[in-house]
């Protein structure tokens, strides 16, 4: 069943602790910023989502004010996992200062994390990569 919404309502179902991957082409480009802008705005309204877990492999944003830098909000992120932070310079301060969590992985394994997780499978095996497993 195909079922259209708003970014404001899509924005309202995201509960406090929730993981979310995003995904674009970097440099501002390919990405649903409104709908990301609509999670940063009712944070700054409600205070919620909170303690999320943002996940993407390639650095999104426009190194000003859209993309990953609008989760650049101490209480509004715990953690991120992401393949480089190079567009978003809020996001950089708050991995600097040690402010949250931050892991950096190669882009390619964090799509093919993503993909797995997609696809209802508990990770994959590839021996080209000798032997890591994501």
């Amino acid at each position: 069943m195909r079922k259209i919404t708003t970014a404001e309502a899509l924005a309202a179902q995201i509960q406090d602790g929730a993981t979310i991957a995003i995904s674009g082409n970097g440099g501002g480009m390919v990405e649903a910023d409104h709908i990301l802008a609509a999670i940063e705005a009712r944070f700054l309204q409600t205070g919620h989502p909170r303690d999320l877990t943002l996940i993407h492999s390639l650095g999104i944003g426009d190194r000003d004010c859209k993309g990953t830098n609008r989760f650049a909000h101490a209480e509004m992120l715990k953690r991120i996992i992401a393949g480089h932070f190079t567009w978003s310079p809020k996001m950089q301060a708050l991995v600097k200062n040690n402010t949250i969590e931050a892991y950096c992985f190669p882009g390619g394994v964090i799509q093919a994390l993503l993909r797995e997780i997609g696809a209802g499978r508990p990770g994959a095996f590839y021996p080209r990569w000798a032997g890591i497993v994501c």
